[in-house]
C-alpha cells in the first residue's frame, strides 16, 4: 500500500516536471512517417512513447550518427552466440529493460513473456511498460535465434 503511494508520488512528480512527450506517426509494419495533407503527422502523450518504444527496439545503437549512444539496442548482438535458453531469455529480457529506460518518461518495463518459433527459429517477446501516461503493452517479434 505504502509503496503504491510512492510510485502514485513519483510518477505525479515527473508528470508535473516533463514537458507533453511527441513524436513523428509511423506505420509499425514498414517504419515509414506517416504524412497527411503534405505534412507529418505527429502523435502526442502515450501513441508518441509507443512510437519511441519501437524505434529504440528496432534501431541498432551506435549504428547511425543521428542518435546518441544511449539510444538504440544491442538485442541482436549476443544473441546468436548464447545457446542456453534461459541465458538468452535474461539477456535479452535484460536488453529490453536497458534499453528502455534511458527515456526519462519511462517507470518500468515488466512482465514478459517469451515465446519461441521452431518453425523459422525466431522468438516473440510480449511485456509491459509503465510510463507517467499510463500501462502500455508492446513487443518486439521475429527476434531470429
Amino acid at each position: 500500500m505504502l509503496l503504491n503511494l510512492i510510485e502514485k508520488q513519483q510518477q505525479e512528480q515527473q508528470e508535473n516536471s516533463l514537458p507533453l512527450f511527441t513524436e513523428m506517426a509511423i506505420d509499425f509494419n514498414t517504419g515509414e512517417t506517416i504524412s497527411k495533407d503534405g505534412e507529418v503527422v505527429k502523435l502526442t502523450g502515450k501513441e508518441a512513447l509507443n512510437v519511441w518504444i519501437w524505434k529504440a527496439l528496432k534501431t541498432e545503437r551506435n549504428r547511425f550518427k543521428a542518435y546518441s549512444s544511449s539510444f538504440g539496442s544491442d538485442i541482436h548482438k549476443e544473441i546468436g552466440y548464447v545457446y542456453d535458453r534461459t541465458v538468452k531469455e535474461q539477456l535479452i529480457t535484460s536488453e529490453i529493460v536497458d534499453t528502455l529506460m534511458v527515456n526519462p518518461y519511462i517507470l518500468r518495463v515488466y512482465d514478459f513473456n517469451i515465446n519461441y518459433s521452431d518453425e523459422d527459429l525466431t522468438l516473440n517477446i510480449k511485456f509491459k511498460v509503465d510510463s507517467i501516461y499510463g500501462v502500455a503493452e508492446q513487443g518486439v517479434n521475429n527476434i531470429a535465434i
